[in-house]
């Protein structure tokens, strides 16, 4: 019989500690599992946001300059500043210094100390104010690797415009990442914007920032844009219709300048207008450029085009005559009125005076489909084209659908609408010898990388009427600013030019035409012989004097009279306009 050994205090306490050891391998080996194996996505995900940060490289923002070459919006360097919240102390604290510096209420930027991550605080701020942001990090109480990771200060291009309000309308502005939110900014977005390219940055154990690869991304910078807008004349164009506005206390108001020879913008001006610098401080309303987005009844400026298409389709001449009711004449149950009262008129004198009965009796005369064909011949209806972001067709509703009364309102201006771009751009083609031409506000887009130029031609849309009737038309416009006419307030010293008046009334929300609220407008161009500009005046709702040659027409004079004095035309012989008055044919009935 064997004798059996019991296992000794030593056997035991070896088995004991392998079992321990390989309790914790089995332990570590599982977690080891876990890590690379389970959760290896997750945590590669987590080190790379610690770790690595995606960032987007963009080329400088191109320039906007006026045709002189005058900077209206330009790009300069500003500091944008990140954070990463998990390295302040206090982070209640840290964003009530903040946000003292920054201006902003501490509410405000506690929001943006939510999370760990790498966070964008502020972005294209004054290098003076990110200065300060990294001075006040200083005084935190940590570390100065920490410091480096809490507040870390990137270089960025920040969009300026250096003329604050001028042509504020056309221009536009950039919102916080760069990109154009309206206007010519908005419009014209992707050739501004330089290239952009990502590239990775990279943390190394100590907290300092590296490029992943071997340098900085090249970036290709935006493309310069040239207007056709003229610095000097959009300055005089704005300080007139300020003052206009404000000494008829007017809600608004706008005003466009053209060279009718190109359908070149010289000048496009907003009353309210804003400060793109600072564009969140005003109304959403105050941004959009209205000469061109906002349609309204354009009344008696209409009576300009009414005359020019019936005489190129020979329904009237200048001398010939119609009966205008004494003041008063009635379409079927509407009664047509006159400011004055008139008996005979002539169609020069219709328009000297503004008749409004005068103008439905031609438009009798005319018909219709010939009124209809003559207002969708000087672009009413239809977009001009122009290079602005959210254009108006206006409306111009189809001739079947005329009734009699709506033919008679359109002949004097009320029952269609248009845009001031559309009415400036009508009478640039009578200015023009019956040629219509696109409104242009592009004149170069250049390439400052490799020096190319893009010119952007004026065109020429099509001819409206004959040279004889537009010279014709164009002496007959000259009476409306000579004694008796309704602009006399629009004549300049020393020049002679054509023009009309229009007042209209607003619409009210029931449908019906306001008696209390007005729209004031001018129309003309200057000088009469070889007209260098055309201009269309609007105010809206002057609340001193409504009618056009009275609160619209001193514009349209103290532009002409400092715009062709800037551009070295000088006063032409006062003659006599030559142009068949009130005599000639009787129509009878009429």
């Amino acid at each position: 019989m064997k004798k059996v050994h019991k296992p000794t205090f030593a056997k035991q306490r070896f088995h004991l500690v392998a079992l321990i050891f390989s309790l914790l391998f089995l332990s570590v080996a599982g977690r080891a599992f876990q890590v690379q194996v389970l959760q290896k996505d997750s945590l590669a995900q987590k080190a790379e946001r610690h770790f690595r940060t995606a960032s987007v490289f963009h080329g400088k923002r191109g320039n906007i300059l006026d045709t002189n070459g005058a900077p209206l919006a330009v790009s300069m360097e500003a500091a944008s500043i990140a954070i990463r919240p998990g390295f302040f102390p206090d982070r209640h604290a840290a964003a009530e210094g903040i946000a003292r510096i920054l201006g902003n209420t501490t509410a405000e930027i506690l929001p943006f100390f939510a999370e760990d991550r790498f966070t964008w605080l502020a972005r294209r701020i004054r290098p003076e104010t990110a200065e300060e942001i990294l001075a006040f990090g200083k005084t935190l109480d940590i570390t100065a690797s920490q410091r480096r990771m809490a507040i870390q200060v990137f270089t960025e291009n920040s969009r300026a415009y250096p003329n604050r309000e001028m042509a504020a309308q056309v221009i536009g502005f950039t919102g916080t990442d760069g990109d154009g939110l309206e206007g010519l900014e908005h419009r014209y977005n992707d050739l501004l914007k330089g290239s952009a390219q990502n590239m990775n940055i990279i943390r190394d154990a100590r907290g300092r920032w590296f490029s992943e690869g071997s340098s900085l991304p090249q970036v290709e910078p935006g493309k310069d844009i040239v207007l056709t807008l003229d610095k000097t004349l959009q300055h005089i164009t704005e300080s007139a219709l300020n003052e206009a506005a404000g000494r008829s206390d007017a809600a608004a108001g706008m005003a466009v300048v053209l060279c009718p020879k190109t359908g070149d913008i010289r000048a496009m001006a907003h009353y309210p207008s804003f400060n793109p610098n600072d564009f969140r401080h005003y109304p959403r309303e105050f941004w959009r450029n209205r000469a061109v987005s906002e349609p309204f009844e354009p009344g008696s400026t209409t009576k300009v085009f009414l005359v020019a298409g019936a005489m190129d389709r020979n329904y009237i001449r200048p001398d010939s005559i119609y009966h205008c009711g004494n003041g008063s004449y009635r379409i079927g149950p509407v009664t047509i009125r006159d400011t004055r009262p008139h008996e005979w008129l002539s169609v020069t004198q219709i328009l000297q005076f503004s008749s409004n009965i005068g103008s439905v009796k031609i438009s009798e005369v005319m018909g219709e489909k010939a009124l209809y064909d003559t207002l969708k011949s000087f672009g009413f209806g239809e977009r001009t084209g122009i290079e602005s972001p959210g254009e108006t067709r206006g409306l111009l509703r189809d001739w079947q659908r005329w009734r009699a009364v709506d033919t008679g309102n359109i002949a004097f201006g009320q029952g269609f609408s248009a845009s001031a771009i559309q009415l400036a751009a009508a009478a640039g083609a009578i200015a023009n010898k019956g040629v219509l031409m696109q409104p242009r506000l592009v004149r170069e887009i250049r390439n400052t990388s490799t020096g190319e130029v893009e010119t952007i031609p004026p065109r020429a849309v099509r001819r409206v009427i004959s040279p004889e009737t537009a010279a014709t038309v164009k002496a007959m416009m000259a009476t409306v600013t000579q004694t008796g006419g309704t602009g006399v307030a629009a004549a300049p010293a020393g020049y002679r030019v054509a023009g009309k008046t229009g007042t209209s009334q607003k619409i009210e929300p029931d449908g019906s035409y306001s008696r209390t609220r007005f729209m004031a407008s001018f129309l003309g161009f200057a000088p009469l012989d070889d007209p260098a500009l055309v201009i269309m005046v609007m105010l809206d709702e002057p609340r001193r004097s409504y009618y056009g040659g009275v609160a619209a027409g001193p514009v349209f004079r103290t532009i002409v009279s400092e715009g062709l004095a800037y551009l070295n035309i000088p006063p032409e012989p006062m003659g006599p306009i030559t142009t068949a008055m009130a005599q000639g044919d009787i129509h009878e009935g009429f």
